[in-house]
């Protein structure tokens, strides 16, 4: 009896179990079904992220590659200007010291060329070399010969000299004579210097000048003024600036 009454409570509960069994597969599929719905986009979506990132990616990387590139040759370039920059320099400082030291030697050259036109008509008288005569003579002894033949070898050691030849006689006899006397000696000179030791003529000059005083009458001073002085003469524009005059 009391299954009789409860069988019904039982088919019922049954029932409901079934429906409630039915409704909960019923509401995971639709769960599933939705979720699948909702997931498959986003996993689509994900792929297309994911390739957009790789491709990103890869042209980050390209760039970079592309930009490291570059920037090594602006870096090769700055170096080969800075290079043409410091050669550039270089020469201009070249081209500098250059035209300092043009300047310098066309100022020397400038000076010289003043120094040489100052001292074109100015000598220094380096010695003087006596050669003496007898009485009313004109003749080169041995003596007077060795003389003028260590004139001679000095004076052609210098360059630009010149010989001044005077002629002279003692004080006795006429003025007349004596000055042609006086003339024949120096010439005497000039011709043993001009055949002997080749000295151009040009560098030679002379002059009689007669008595040389009327002042002494000692035997002694009358041979000491029957005499021919060659002075020996550097022109200055040749002549080191150390050289000095020798006394007469």
């Amino acid at each position: 009896m009391i299954i009789k009454k409860r069988l019904p409570i039982l088919i019922v509960a049954i029932v409901c179990i079934f429906a409630i069994g039915g409704s909960g597969c019923a509401t995971k599929k639709y769960v599933r079904q939705t979720v699948n719905e909702r997931v498959t986009p986003l996993e689509g979506r994900t792929q297309e992220l994911e390739e957009t990132v790789r491709r990103n990616t890869g042209d980050i990387k390209s760039l970079d590659e592309r930009l490291t590139k570059e920037i090594a040759g602006v870096d090769a370039k700055a170096d080969r200007a800075q290079q043409s920059a410091d050669a550039a320099n270089q020469n201009a400082l070249v081209a500098k010291n250059a035209a300092d030291a043009a300047a310098n030697r066309a100022e020397e050259v400038n000076t010289n060329v003043e120094n040489l036109r100052s001292n074109l008509d100015k000598y220094t008288l380096l010695t003087t070399v006596s050669v003496r005569f007898k009485t009313n003579q004109a003749e080169l002894d041995d003596e007077d010969k060795a003389e003028l033949d260590r004139l001679a070898l000095e004076a052609k050691n210098h360059q630009g000299y010149i010989l001044e030849i005077q002629g002279f006689t003692d004080s006795r006899g006429g003025a007349a004579r004596n000055d042609a006397l006086s003339d024949r000696r120096a010439e005497a000179v000039k011709r043993y210097l001009a055949k002997q030791h080749e000295i151009p003529l040009f560098k030679m000059s002379i002059a009689g000048l007669g008595k040389l005083t009327e002042e002494v009458r000692t035997r002694e001073s009358l041979a000491e003024n029957r005499r021919v002085d060659v002075r020996l003469l550097v022109n200055n524009a040749v002549t080191p600036s150390s050289l000095k005059s020798a006394p007469n």
